[in-house]
């Protein structure tokens, strides 16, 4: 303890029986509205984890019918196709229909079986997997599948609405679609009317899809009888029950409440060790500052040590501000006012934007570690920059920028990851439009030569040729001062670069100071399907 000469030396008072007896009945009331509290918090993390539940189990549901209608997407344009209804039906050309049907269509959609039926539910082709099955599709797929084939033969000529559902085929449920042939002459449809059917096992790749799109944890077909924290039953057509779905549920009730009622036994031991040290020690002042000092140090270690660690959860209680405020924007549990509505919409887009942040986290440390897959698929390259463009164009207008498109006529198609894609064209995009000052203007361009070169041109404030090495290192900037005018995690570029390369090409960056900056996303030819390889109905053949 400091003592000055001169200075008297504190002493306690004669007595403290006073200051005792008052903290005994206040420790009892804190400590009795710190279970209340507790309790409360419990109930309400308990709400909140059903209430997730359930917008989970929507989700989850809703995906699956996502899925149907896609593969239903499929099946009416392989259906509703002039030279199918030719080949197959009048020309009997069965080595073109397996051709187009039997191994072009089930392997571009990963289907389990294709089967095409006459007029009269003979078997004309019937696959599952690369295999010939026979003749006999209908005791293949059970009596089901003649229902759906004549419920699809009841669509008109003109309006082609094909007829969909869940089956079990081998114990294992399987999406089913049936689409009746039809000619897009009506003049040149043959008597009678077959049937497309399309079956695709709802097995692991498309669980895991719905599982990354919505972020579902542990996606997976489970036992009705199983220990499973969540059942959620589909129906298959003929009312039985196809399988149950089953995951792990997210529980930001849970988190939330671990985190309060940390901090609330944190406040009440922090209170009633101040209170003795004040009625036990008041005479040690200048010894209390000196340790309120050393307390507030580890306290504030102790907090940027918890932020750290908290930053790797913040993706479950976002989804959960997304999901709700989605909700309060739409209107799902009744209408709100305007403003509330728009402040629910703020609440919405900054969500996003901050799940945005941490997705690129996330997503950089996958590639780091070599564990991010891409899904490739046939796109339209004009489609793509579109999207992308119309996603920054807001931005763009905000901040006085003229985006312009500039794309070959009847370009090539583009076979890549459609989600990465966009990711890239956004990550080059929003740099250009945020580097580039009012009265400027970004452009999208492409060309096709040995390879696909796609290219984002700004007039903006550039940069050195030397500064483009800094601009491509994890979360360096080239304006890296605490006061830089630009925000972001300085991801942007080397994620970009890191997923063209997963592509198989490169990003390119020309920049000069005053004169803007090109960035450039090479595809090799490999990854290219000409236009005249696409079908009249633009599926590939």
């Amino acid at each position: 303890m400091l003592n000055f000469p001169g200075w008297p030396r504190p002493s306690l008072p004669a007595s403290g029986h006073t200051e005792t007896n008052l903290l005994v009945p206040a420790a009892q009331i804190l400590a009795l509205a710190a279970v209340l509290v507790c309790a409360l918090v419990y109930f309400a993390s308990y709400a909140q984890n059903r209430i997730s539940l359930r917008n989970e189990a929507h989700l989850v549901r809703s995906a699956v019918g996502a899925e149907l209608r896609t593969l239903a997407d499929v099946a009416v344009s392989y259906s509703w196709w002039g030279d199918a209804v030719d080949r197959v039906f009048v020309q009997k050309d069965i080595d073109w229909a397996w051709s187009n049907f039997g191994e072009a269509l089930a392997e571009s959609y990963h289907l389990t079986g294709v089967f095409i039926l006459d007029e009269v539910n003979r078997t004309i082709l019937a696959s599952v997997g690369p295999d010939h099955v026979g003749e006999d599709a209908l005791g293949y797929l059970g009596p089901e599948a003649a229902a759906l084939a004549a419920e699809a033969r009841k669509s008109s000529l003109t309006d082609v609405v094909p007829v969909s559902g869940i089956i079990v085929v081998g114990g294992k449920p399987n999406f089913i679609i049936a689409s009746p042939f039809t000619h897009w002459e009506v003049k040149m449809q043959p008597p009678g009317r077959g049937v497309l059917l399309v079956v695709k096992e709802i097995d692991g790749r498309v669980l895991d899809k719905i599982a990354d799109q919505f972020m579902i944890t542990n996606l997976h077909w489970a036992d009705a009888n199983s220990d499973a924290d969540v059942h959620l039953p589909l129906e298959a057509i003929d009312g039985r029950v196809a399988g149950h779905l089953s995951w792990a549920p997210s529980t930001p009730g849970t988190e939330l409440m671990e985190f309060l009622v940390t901090g609330i036994l944190g406040v009440v031991v922090l209170v009633f060790v101040l209170a003795a040290r004040v009625l036990r020690a008041w005479q040690q002042t200048q010894s209390a500052l000196q340790e309120a000092l050393r307390s507030a140090e580890a306290a504030s270690e102790a907090k940027s040590l918890f932020l750290a660690t908290m930053s790797h959860e913040l993706r479950t209680p976002l989804n959960a501000i997304i999901g709700f405020s989605e909700l309060m924007r739409d209107g799902v549990w009744g209408p709100l006012p305007e403003r509330y509505r728009g402040y629910a919409a703020d609440i919405h887009a900054s969500g996003y934007h901050l799940l945005g942040l941490v997705s690129d986290v996330l997503d950089f440390s996958k590639v780091a570690a070599n564990r991010l897959e891409l899904q490739p698929e046939p796109l339209e390259i004009a489609v793509a920059v579109s999207e992308a463009v119309r996603m920054v164009q807001a931005d763009a207008d905000t901040l006085g920028v003229d985006l312009r498109i500039d794309l070959p006529a009847n370009p090539p198609r583009l076979i890549a990851d459609a989600q990465r894609l966009r990711q890239m064209l956004l990550n080059l995009l929003s740099n250009a439009v945020r580097f580039t000052p009012a009265g400027g203007q970004v452009t999208v361009r492409a060309s096709v030569g040995e390879h696909l070169r796609i290219e984002v041109v700004d007039t903006g404030c550039g940069m050195r040729p030397e500064d483009v090495p800094v601009a491509l290192e994890p979360f360096r900037q080239v304006d890296g001062s605490l006061a830089r005018r630009h925000q972001g995690t300085g991801l942007g570029l080397p994620l970009t670069r890191s997923l063209i390369n997963l592509h198989g090409g490169e990003l390119l960056i020309e920049s000069m100071p005053g004169l803007g900056t090109t960035a450039a996303l090479v595809f090799p030819a490999s990854r290219l399907v000409a236009a005249e390889e696409k079908a009249p109905d633009g599926a590939l053949v």
